[in-house]
């Protein structure tokens, strides 16, 4: 078995291919995503490998029970497109940046 990473928006459109690559590679993957869009990780339930954490980015709380005894982190959570990111330009600020900033400096710790 290989080693545990944590993929951020892992229930996404990109992000759920990412989080079945590293499940078929054999690796331990936490997802932590808001599940604002769905889950496209629902085929998936029940894989012993595999803990779905809905949750916020922006949320230390959210992120600190899922980094623990982590190897790598994948960053892919975001609000993306015009449409989607021009209903709260505050909301999709707070996401994009200051999220990736928490994410950051959680790792560092």
């Amino acid at each position: 078995m290989t080693g545990r990473v944590i993929v951020t928006g892992g229930a996404g459109y990109f992000g759920s291919h990412v989080t079945r690559r590293l499940l078929s590679s054999g690796y331990r993957v936490g997802v932590l995503d808001a599940l604002l869009f769905g889950n496209g990780l629902n085929d998936f339930n029940g894989v012993a490998n595999l803990e779905v954490v809905r949750g916020d980015t922006r949320n230390i709380a959210d992120l600190s029970r899922l980094l623990r005894g982590v190897d790598c982190v994948i960053h892919l959570a975001a609000i993306v497109g015009d449409a989607a990111c021009s209903v709260d330009p505050d909301v999709t600020w707070t996401t994009n940046l200051e999220g990736t900033k928490l994410i950051v400096d959680a790792c560092r710790h």
